[in-house]
């Protein structure tokens, strides 16, 4: 099926956010027939376009490559890159006080077993 491949998502997310091949062409620095190539031939981007129109199309490059995930990508605020950057540089004894003194202000339960790489990749 054609929306189970990352032409036919490109394609698809580019209609719902009414995007034309012009638009993103001009994005991308390529001739409108180029992407228009893509789906005819269904054949997909080169991989130096994939990030570029990840970006354009407000996906992951996860969900436009492989369809699955979220297909929304989130937005980190400031103030989140903020926090996750001073957490990365501190020692591992202050991580551990970050994340003592985080889980005090939380009414949730911290989870051991959280896939930390499916958070990564909303970065």
């Amino acid at each position: 099926m054609f929306n189970d491949t990352i032409v036919g998502r490109i394609f698809e997310l580019m209609k719902e956010k009414k995007i034309t091949q012009q638009q993103l062409a001009d994005k991308l620095g390529i001739g409108q027939s180029t992407v228009a190539n893509w789906k005819k031939r269904e054949c997909p981007p080169p991989i130096n376009f994939i990030s570029e129109i990840a970006d354009t199309l407000d996906v992951s490059i996860d969900y436009l490559v492989t369809g699955s995930y979220n297909p929304t990508k989130r937005t980190i605020t400031d103030d989140e890159w903020f926090l996750i950057r001073h957490y990365r540089i501190a020692s591992e004894e202050n991580q551990d006080k970050i994340r003592s003194f985080v889980l005090g202000l939380t009414d949730e339960e911290y989870v051991e077993d959280i896939d930390h790489t499916q958070l990564i990749r909303t970065f």
